[in-house]
């Protein structure tokens, strides 16, 4: 695969689940004491590990940068925050941690740049 395809297919899978990671993250951070935020962890995790396979490809430079990641993952989203769990979960005058979602989520992107085996 050519790099300018490797690079687009990364930023389609990037589009395709930057919501399900925000709402993942934004659980973890408002339902910390929840019985799933182990589950939610793991769900964090995999799709980290997963975008960190379309971020270096074979011989080619990365598809990533920490900065895409961040405009795609917060910056895009922030006027929408996928908010959908609160009324699943019961929840009435949720009071989110900004700061904490944020800190979570520049940790998933240093996972997602991290290089393999080193």
């Amino acid at each position: 695969m050519n790099a300018a395809r490797a690079r687009n297919v990364a930023l389609e899978k990037l589009t395709e689940l930057r919501s399900i990671i925000l709402e993942h993250i934004i659980k973890a951070s408002a339902l910390s004491d929840h019985q799933a935020v182990s589950h939610w962890q793991k769900e964090i995790h995999s799709y980290q590990t997963r975008l960190h396979r379309y971020h270096k490809g074979k011989g080619v430079k990365p598809n990533y940068t920490k900065d895409l990641l961040w405009e795609y993952l917060w910056e895009d989203q922030v006027d929408e925050l996928p908010l959908g769990f609160i009324e699943e979960y019961g929840l009435k005058d949720l009071k989110l941690d900004v700061e904490d979602i944020k800190a979570k989520l520049k940790t998933f992107i240093d996972g997602v740049m991290k290089s393999s085996g080193k």
